[in-house]
């Protein structure tokens, strides 16, 4: 893997992810807190359930 493609997969990750970011605290910013709020709580419990059926595993709990 050269130099230049380091830097194209280095920008392939950050320009998008950074665009996506911003976009999402506009829109956050256009939200009222009191719906903002339980969606945000809700993100690691759907990714959780989402996680779980699409490897139809059972969760693991760490210490």
């Amino acid at each position: 893997m050269g130099g230049g493609d380091v830097l194209g997969l280095v920008l392939l990750a950050l320009v998008p992810g950074l665009l996506a970011l911003g976009l999402y605290y506009v829109g956050l910013q256009a939200t009222p807190a009191a719906r903002a709020t339980p969606d945000e709580l809700a993100v690691p419990v759907i990714a959780a359930i989402l996680g779980i059926a699409e490897r139809r595993a059972g969760v693991v709990r760490s210490r």
